[in-house]
C-alpha cells in the first residue's frame, strides 16, 4: 500500500512525502476524508482504508533528501493524547 500511494505522488508530481521531503517539515494528514491539498493522493489512500497521515521531511548532510510517512487506519491517529 505505501508503495502505491508514493507512487501516486511521484504521478502526480505531489503529495505530503514528496512536499515534507522538499520542506523539511512536518506534514499531518488527521483526516483523509477532509483534506484537499492532494486530491488525487487522498482518494486512493481512502479506497485503501487508510484514515491518516503525517510526513516528516528527513534533512541530510545540508540537504532534504527523503521523508518519513506514518499512515494508519483511523482518522486523527497522530494528535497528541492531550489534544484528543
Amino acid at each position: 500500500m505505501a508503495r502505491d500511494t508514493d507512487g501516486r505522488q511521484y504521478a502526480h508530481g505531489g503529495g505530503p512525502c514528496l512536499d515534507a521531503a522538499a520542506s523539511g517539515s512536518v506534514l499531518p494528514v488527521p483526516d483523509l476524508g477532509v483534506q484537499d491539498r492532494w486530491p488525487e493522493w487522498a482518494e486512493q489512500g481512502r479506497k485503501a482504508g487508510l484514515g491518516s497521515s503525517v510526513s516528516i521531511g528527513q534533512p541530510i548532510q545540508e540537504a532534504v533528501v527523503r521523508s518519513a510517512r506514518r499512515s494508519v487506519w483511523r482518522m486523527n491517529a497522530h494528535r497528541p493524547a492531550s489534544a484528543a
